[in-house]
């Protein structure tokens, strides 16, 4: 069969390929069903999966790390790509070599490239010269974990490991142009790594979970939680957050346009 890779999957594809399982949990819906939550794994990333029917049966084959032949439908959930899973058959012995099966289709290539992101991003930090700096390191060594799984909001980077990718993108545009411009750069960095941290609370430890409550108080103001918790000794730093947030039109600040622009650029231009 061909097989189906999760970095070319897309809402309404037909899924039919091999993954790992690396982690499951048995829940119940609202209505009171059974069904599993998958967190599925093939060498070019991640992605949630749920199983419906037959849960009583499937989950005695479920297990964490082991390959699985699976055939299913990519649907959207919470703003990010999951699949719901109709056919899920354990990976033994020689069964399915003759239909591509192979253990490189399976060896997670993303997870070196987002350490090394990450790694990239604290020398980034390093070098921002304000005495926010440690704090800023502190904060994201916290929640390390989170940070090298979660989405971003933006369409771009809605997949795991999307918020680390993209902060490190901009970043990178930032280090290119700086020196052509009259800006300061240290405050501009730091907004690009502050401006949506809130999503390191928005989503939950099941990273793609996001409770009906944070919903409704939205990641902007998680941002300013956070900002304003972590960094209320540098009032230039929240008084930055603030007003990148609130969109303000009638507040002029080069820095806080240089930020807008950065985003924007980025989500609209290909890597």
């Amino acid at each position: 069969m061909k097989n189906t890779n999760i970095k070319s999957l897309k809402e309404g594809s037909v899924v039919k390929g091999f993954f790992l399982c690396k982690r499951f949990n048995i829940k119940i819906s609202r209505l009171g069903d059974p069904f599993i939550d998958l967190l599925l794994e093939d060498s070019t990333g991640t992605i949630r999966a749920k199983i419906w029917s037959f849960v009583d049966e499937y989950k005695k084959q479920l297990k964490h790390n082991n390959p699985y032949a699976i055939k299913g439908k990519v649907v959207s959930f919470n703003q990010a790509l999951e699949i719901d899973v109709y056919n899920l058959t354990i990976v033994k012995n020689s069964l399915y070599d003759k239909y591509g099966y192979s253990k490189d289709l399976l060896i997670n290539k993303l997870g070196v490239n987002i350490d090394f992101l990450y790694g990239h991003l604290i020398e980034n930090i390093n070098k921002i010269n304000h005495r926010c700096n440690k704090d800023i390191l502190s904060l994201l060594k916290d929640n390390k974990q989170k940070i090298l799984l979660i989405p971003s909001i933006d369409k771009k980077y809605n997949s795991s490991g999307g918020f680390l990718s993209q902060i490190v993108s901009l970043l990178n545009l930032n280090n290119r142009i700086y020196s052509d411009y009259t800006y300061d750069f240290n405050i501009v960095s730091i907004g690009l790594i502050l401006k949506n941290i809130g999503l390191i609370d928005y989503y939950s430890n099941d990273f793609y979970n996001i409770s009906d409550k944070d919903k409704e108080r939205g990641y902007n103001l998680l941002t300013l939680e956070i900002v304003n918790k972590k960094f209320k000794n540098y009032n230039d730093v929240c008084l930055l957050i603030q007003n990148l947030l609130m969109d303000n039109k009638q507040i002029k600040n080069k820095e806080i346009e240089v930020i807008k622009y950065l985003y924007k650029f980025d989500s609209l231009v290909s890597s």
